[in-house]
């Protein structure tokens, strides 16, 4: 087509409609993102005094007539001499070539309505859309929009068969081929259409709406389940796992995924909750009939745009993806704000008290349990598949740890830290340690000792793992004060993990408290001035210390539940003072997540610690400082059916030995209490006239 012949059109105008994106001008050139390819850097160059185009990415080039084709577009709207009217009087606009995929959208009753012409891919792709007229393809977009696979559409929600949404026609043909009912939109990713003559179709169906690895393709996923709402409840968004980034689901089936994965992935999926305006208005006369204030309308009001429950006698509201304490207050703001000018202090306190007594009346919802996901900034992650969900009200939790998922995250300079403060072979135990301390159960019974002189990087560590799980799921009791403390105990409720740096050397007179905190079990506790309480606690035990503390429990039900961690290497004059600062980097945090994430896995796999020898030796040492009986027995005796020894003296090597260890040696009556427990066939004899000897030991130092 001859564009000497036009005379005088407006390409500023047109190309700004065509493209439907800003275009930058400089002088006659203008810059924008190119509407054939993934363009996040714009590439597109256009002339507004030649009407050409070129794109410098994919090699994309024409003038205004091709771009009007192209795009489904009249360029006689935009010309002032009316030649151009002239000129496309002479073509046609029929379908004038093949294309590499062609999808066809039909109506309900199967007739052909819109072609989707695709050429090559990645950054060569090229779209031209066409729309039927008395039998043959135009190019140019249809009037009417509906989405792809119509009928396959009605006949699944027809038999309460689930829908599949996913990006794009490849995706829809690939769930087909798959067994799945599946549909998309025209267009792509942010294009999907809100008039209600498309969206009616899905009344009352069951949604899964499949997006690609990427941001566009999460935003358009939740964009789908926004305008859906209006039309079903049952919505969910199913991030399929492993996915690199900017993959779809055909990659998943091309790799390896099968039909009874993605339904189990299906159905671990929360469905979507129906998220209010937090600050939606509404006229305060709702609230009031024939002038009488109706606290219990206001109420059903407040719970729509602030959804709370409550947790024994605490009333928790739901903002930013989880459940937070303190929610009688916001309610009570919530109800001055929804009042305006009518408010009244009565008012707020009677609709707030109704609240309290709808909640406190309702069936007791489990908090805070381990369902198999962990609550992050972005989602819910699936910490056995790695699966991302979005945030739902309809998960019972007070619990989210600051740290964005992002499965392609790394943290080299944790890694480098991890190696430098540790025997290698307990770097496994960290990670493990760390993606324990994700999850709300104790089920491994265990409690943690960062053992090790000054300066060697076990307080780091701590404010590392604090900053990890989040300030607000730790608290900071001694672990001598859990033992006589029963208000210390209640500040454990619902945390993640107790942690506390430099614990007292002093032995541990009772052990109980400790048992009952590291196993499973429900435990009485009370805040001061309040009604005591039981609560099944979950936060992990994790101390440091330069000097272990001893314990007078020195049995096995003591021992097994702690792990010693050892810290060998001492920076002395050579702390950085910023290493905190680096390494609880939002990138690092991230990347330090993919590896706890991991390590709970490896932990759940093995059904326990990774236990190395330097892990093995530290626990150990602390088992014979603790119960210095059993040391001293390690090191200073020889057991054996014809030894003796007196016992008055063996008793004086004993304190002797402990003193020269900086240990508090015990009474000897618990001495030789222990020596009877843990000697078989010890026995005591008495030769004539002699002293009492001990039968079955004799004192004998090694060297």
């Amino acid at each position: 087509m001859d564009l000497d012949l036009i005379l005088d059109i407006d390409y500023e105008a047109f190309y700004e409609e065509a493209l439907g994106t800003k275009i930058r001008w400089r002088g006659k050139e203008g810059t924008t993102n190119c509407p054939f390819h993934d363009d996040r850097d714009p590439s597109f160059s256009v002339n507004r005094e030649k009407g050409v185009y070129y794109c410098h990415a994919c090699g994309e080039k024409g003038n205004a007539i091709t771009m009007a084709q192209r795009m489904g577009i009249d360029l006689a709207e935009f010309d002032n001499s009316g030649n151009l009217s002239k000129i496309r009087q002479k073509r046609s606009g029929e379908k004038f070539q093949d294309h590499d995929r062609e999808h066809v959208y039909n109506d309900e009753f199967g007739n052909p309505l819109h072609l989707v012409g695709i050429d090559g891919t990645g950054n060569r792709k090229s779209v031209i859309q066409y729309h039927r007229v008395n039998g043959k393809w135009r190019i140019g977009k249809p009037k009417r929009v509906v989405p792809y696979r119509l009928p396959e559409l009605i006949r699944a929600v027809q038999a309460g068969d689930p829908v599949y949404v996913v990006e794009g026609e490849k995706d829809a043909d690939t769930m087909h081929r798959q067994g799945f009912t599946a549909t998309t939109n025209p267009g792509g990713a942010g294009k999907w259409p809100e008039s209600d003559d498309f969206n009616r179709y899905f009344q009352r169906a069951k949604v899964i709406i499949l997006p690609d690895n990427d941001e566009a393709g999460r935003k358009h996923a939740e964009k789908i389940a926004e305008i859906l709402r209006k039309w079903t409840d049952d919505i969910r968004i199913v991030h399929l796992p492993g996915l690199p980034e900017k993959e779809d689901v055909t990659y998943w089936f091309e790799k390896g995924g099968t039909v009874q994965e993605l339904k189990a992935i299906v159905e671990r999926s929360f469905v979507q909750s129906s998220p209010k305006a937090t600050n939606q208005y509404v006229d305060p006369e709702k609230f009031f009939a024939n002038g009488k204030f109706q606290p219990v309308v206001l109420g059903r009001v407040i719970l729509e745009q602030l959804p709370a429950i409550a947790h024994g006698t605490e009333i928790y509201t739901y903002e930013n993806g989880v459940y937070q304490a303190g929610g009688e207050a916001r309610l009570r703001k919530k109800a001055l704000d929804l009042l305006g000018d009518r408010y009244l202090p009565i008012y707020v306190h009677q609709a707030v008290e109704w609240i309290r007594t709808k909640l406190l009346g309702e069936p007791v919802q489990e908090f805070n349990v381990e369902d198999g996901f962990i609550n992050v900034e972005n989602g819910l992650v699936n910490w056995r598949t790695g699966e991302l969900l979005p945030h739902t009200p309809e998960r019972y939790s007070s619990i989210r740890i600051p740290v964005t998922y992002d499965p392609s995250a790394d943290c080299p300079d944790i890694e480098k830290f991890f190696s430098e403060i540790v025997p290698p072979d307990a770097v496994p135990t960290l990670y493990e340690l760390f993606g324990y301390c994700l999850i709300p159960t104790n089920r491994y019974q265990k409690a943690f000792l960062l053992h090790g002189t000054g300066a060697n990087g076990k307080s780091t560590l701590l404010k590392l793992l604090e900053r990890f799980v989040g300030p607000q799921n730790v608290s900071n009791v001694p672990l001598h004060r859990l033992e006589k403390d029963k208000f210390k105990v209640a500040l454990l409720k619902d945390k993640l993990v107790n942690i506390f740096a430099d614990i007292s050397h002093k032995g541990l007179d009772t052990s109980s408290t400790f048992k009952a905190l590291t196993g499973e079990d429900r435990i009485n506790a009370e805040f001061k001035g309040k009604d005591g309480f039981d609560f099944r606690p979950f936060a992990r035990l994790i101390f440091s210390a330069n000097v272990p503390p001893t314990s007078s429990d020195v049995s096995n039900g003591f021992f097994r539940r702690w792990i010693v961690i050892p810290f060998p290497n001492s920076f002395e004059g050579r702390q950085d003072p910023r290493l905190l600062e680096r390494l609880t980097t939002p990138g690092n945090l991230s990347g330090l997540l993919n590896r706890a994430l991991h390590g709970l896995r490896r932990l759940e796999q093995k059904n326990g610690f990774t236990m190395g020898p330097s892990l093995q030796e530290a626990h150990k040492k602390y088992q014979q400082e603790a119960d210095n009986i059993s040391g001293f027995l390690a090191e200073c005796c020889e057991v054996g059916p014809s030894l003796t020894y007196p016992r008055k003296e063996l008793f004086l090597r004993y304190t002797e030995w402990c003193q020269e260890n900086g240990m508090k040696p015990t009474t000897k009556k618990k001495f030789n209490q222990r020596l009877l427990e843990e000697i078989s066939g010890l026995r005591i004899v008495r030769k004539y006239m002699g002293p009492e000897l001990w039968n079955g030991i004799t004192f004998s130092p090694k060297e």
